[in-house]
């Protein structure tokens, strides 16, 4: 708790010179990004009971905590309350690596209907949505649940949230992941048991090769320290050792919906791809044949 005590001391207080840091601090300060990595790994949660004992010897607001600690993954940086967490009942309370989980799941997504068996076989990359006239949007919540499709007029959007992904931020992510295999139930219809999951295996299947990633990248959705080769294979790494969940079926329903319902366009659209060069040179001919035929003709009026 001195180590989530320091890290919320440390935002608010980011101009305090050094000199004026006890020892511990310094120790923190230096050894910032392995206790932040460290305080969010499974394996070193304890029981909110324990939490709750320890938050009665010291002035740590946990709810600042998480809300800093989430909020810090996303690029779009949007204020929003703290994370309140007191109207959970105290078993609902896992740990710290949980609340962060269900702060950056975001609002609970309504479940489709419970009957509806979401079936696809689409694999769609980051550089063929606008082929399939799908354009891709900042979530407005950028969270997990954040995912989306909305129809358009000529483009239809697919909404996704932000992620500032670095070495610390992706073992957040991972052991997010974690925590989500552990405890979900993928027997539920409820989109919001999976969330976690569904939102890293779809990106994984956008970022087929790097230049999705980088796609991506210069879009502004992913951003970081990390190397497009890292973040492809760290996706795809993770995608591996998951079960998607039940948004990541209907995204890819409604995917292949929008693919189905512009078909026509799309083929139009790929046929003139394919054959840029071809039709620029037959719409030169025809220019060129318009003003011969129309010298004579001009001619003729005078």
């Amino acid at each position: 708790m001195e180590a989530v005590e320091y890290r919320e001391e440390e935002e608010e207080e980011e101009e305090d010179e050094e000199e004026d840091l006890s020892p511990l601090q310094r120790f923190f300060l230096s050894n910032q990004a392995c206790i932040n990595s460290d305080i969010l790994l499974l394996e070193n949660q304890l029981p909110w009971l324990v939490i709750e004992a320890l938050m009665t010897a010291t002035t740590v607001d946990v709810s600042m905590f998480i809300t800093i600690m989430g909020n810090s993954m996303a690029l779009k940086y949007l204020w929003t309350c703290p994370f309140d967490y007191d109207n959970m009942a105290p078993s609902d309370r896992p740990h710290l690596l949980g609340l962060l989980q269900l702060f950056k799941q975001g609002v609970l997504v309504k479940p489709r209907d419970p009957n509806t068996v979401f079936l696809s076989s689409v694999v769609v990359r980051a550089m063929e949505l606008e082929g399939l006239g799908i354009k891709l949007e900042y979530s407005e919540i950028d969270k997990f649940n954040g995912m989306e499709i909305s129809k358009g007029l000529l483009f239809d959007k697919l909404s996704l949230p932000s992620l500032k992904l670095d070495c610390t931020r992706a073992s957040w992510l991972a052991n997010m992941v974690a925590f989500e295999v552990c405890t979900a139930s993928y027997s539920s219809q409820s989109t919001n048991d999976s969330s976690v999951c569904s939102y890293v295996a779809f990106l994984a299947m956008l970022m087929g090769r790097e230049e999705d990633v980088h796609k991506l990248r210069s879009k502004g959705f992913i951003q970081g320290e990390l190397s497009d080769k890292q973040i492809l294979d760290f996706f795809n790494g993770l995608a591996q050792q998951i079960s998607p969940g039940i948004r990541y079926f209907e995204i890819l329903h409604d995917v292949e919906k929008c693919k189905y319902r512009r078909w026509t366009r799309i083929m139009v659209c790929k046929f003139v791809s394919d054959n840029a060069k071809a039709i620029a040179a037959v719409l030169s001919i025809i220019g060129v044949l318009v003003g011969i035929f129309k010298a004579p003709y001009s001619l003729k009026q005078h």
